[in-house]
């Protein structure tokens, strides 16, 4: 396994796991897209997700707003 970068590093493992399953990485690349158009509009107050599929997706949709929290 090659070594980790430091910027991988600071990625919650999860994450890196979840984007490695090719079902559920671009739906969490769309939310990535979704959280950055929303950190540039300052007069968008708050962001909402369209209902997910499964418990699994609404969970990776928190830990990926939690990245941009932290």
């Amino acid at each position: 396994m090659a070594a980790m970068t430091e910027k991988e590093a600071m990625v919650d493992p999860f994450l890196v796991e979840a984007l490695q399953n090719p079902r559920h990485r671009l739906t969490i690349l769309w939310m990535e897209i979704d959280i950055q158009k929303f950190f540039q509009n300052p007069e968008q107050l708050q962001l909402e997700f369209l209902p997910f599929p499964t418990s699994y997706m609404r969970f990776v949709a928190h830990r990926v707003a939690q990245h941009y929290v932290i």
